[in-house]
């Protein structure tokens, strides 16, 4: 191959090699801050992944448990259903399942706002209020993530609204005069 004569004036003898190097750098300084955000990122999801399915795994057990004493009513006292005599324990355990579902369903963005208000119409049951009452500081104060506790929020709203209005209300009899 034969060399190529230098010129002068060329475009290759015009350029600040050691700026271009120096942008060069910059760039890929750049690239690598970028590719490490993405790393801690795509680390977080997983990490929330693998919690929420930690969280989903152990409810599904306490679900079957409670599954097993709703089959078999005399260990639903080792759960703390039936303490108080007017109890039914079978409602109240059967009424923990469906608020541990919702609230799942709601912190998994399964079940919207709008949904959940819908559902929460059953505060006219006596046993979902009477639920709500005793387990509602539990919810409202649950450390698993902010969907928890905006779904208690939700719930508390909602239940503050309705449930606290009774179903049917008794008029007073009138009283016959003085």
């Amino acid at each position: 191959m034969r060399d190529l004569p230098r010129q002068s004036g060329s475009f290759a003898a015009s350029l600040d090699w050691g700026h271009l190097s120096e942008i060069g750098q910059a760039v890929g300084a750049l690239l690598s801050g970028a590719a490490l955000v993405g790393v801690v990122v795509s680390l977080r999801l997983q990490r929330r992944q693998t919690q929420v399915a930690a969280f989903e795994a152990l409810r599904n057990v306490r679900m079957q448990l409670l599954q097993f004493a709703i089959e078999k009513p005399k260990f639903l006292r080792l759960w703390g259903y039936g303490m108080p005599p007017e109890e039914d324990a079978q409602e109240t355990a059967y009424i923990s399942m469906i608020f541990a579902y919702l609230k799942m369903a709601f912190a998994l963005r399964v079940l919207t706002e709008n949904e959940l208000v819908g559902f929460c119409r059953v505060f006219v049951d006596p046993a979902m209020v009477a639920f709500w009452e005793r387990a509602r500081e539990n919810y409202l104060n649950d450390p698993f993530s902010r969907e928890s506790r905006r779904f208690a929020q939700i719930v508390e709203r909602e239940y503050r609204r309705i449930g606290r209005v009774s179903p049917v209300k008794e008029t007073a009899s009138p009283q016959s005069g003085p």
